[in-house]
């Protein structure tokens, strides 16, 4: 898991069937779901959303599920342009420190109440934040008595201020998810914790592995291995 690798790598080095690793590595991604966390980000905070099309991989063979679209192939594009309800929306910030929050949070553009489930109680009330023009943001700082800085899209500055770090963000997790062949919307959550653990976690590889260790096995969660396939298949409000 440190190493990012897929399932059947995973498996082989362990000498575990795949579906065993599957299931390992979520119970392993669901406990650190449950650590509490009590650092929030603070200093400068940048924060934009990206999409993901939603994926019902793994839902509707050998079962009762029933596609609610057409079946497409992997890797061809949604059928909509623009935003749309094919594409789940991923609020993410990120400080300077490299710590991040992100989380699936809505369908297609992201609102004020998107805003507060996804970032209220995560980012110090002492920070800036830096966002583009949105107005979303600018009702969402106000209700939590942020300073806010607002940058149009692209590589504009005003001073130290900028998005170029999450825009960087986004771009490194879209390549960590394109790893996987594709995740089924319902684990999304996971990855996205998974890549942002990876990326503020330092020290070697050991140092990795036994802090993932430790952070696993002393969460209280209990995740059966059956309950992993029945999870809603949008996991807006989890």
């Amino acid at each position: 898991m440190i190493n990012g690798l897929p399932i059947r790598k995973a498996a082989q080095i362990c000498h575990i069937h795949r579906n065993t690793t599957f299931i390992w590595r979520h119970k392993i991604l669901d406990a650190l779901q449950n650590v509490p966390r009590n650092e929030k980000l603070e200093g400068i905070v940048e924060a934009d959303e990206t999409f993901f099309p939603i994926s019902y991989k793994g839902n509707y063979k050998k079962s009762s599920f029933v596609i609610p679209r057409e079946v497409r192939k992997r890797g061809k594009s949604i059928h909509k342009r623009g935003l749309s309800r094919e594409l789940v929306c991923v609020p993410c910030a990120i400080d300077r420190s490299g710590h991040s929050v992100s989380k699936i949070a809505t369908f297609g553009r992201v609102k004020t109440k998107d805003l507060h489930l996804r970032y209220d109680g995560k980012i110090n009330e002492n920070a800036t934040l830096c966002t583009d023009k949105m107005n979303s943001y600018v009702r969402f700082a106000n209700s939590n008595k942020l300073n806010l800085i607002q940058i149009k899209s692209g590589k504009s500055k005003k001073g130290i201020y900028h998005i170029q770090h999450i825009n960087s963000y986004h771009s490194s997790l879209k390549r960590f998810i394109r790893a996987f062949n594709s995740v089924a919307s319902k684990y999304l959550n996971n990855y996205l914790l998974w890549n942002s653990w990876l990326a503020v976690k330092k020290g070697s590889l050991w140092d990795k592995v036994d802090s993932l260790l430790k952070s696993a096995i002393s969460t209280n969660a209990t995740i059966k291995s059956r309950s992993l396939s029945n999870r809603p298949v949008i996991p807006l409000l989890n």
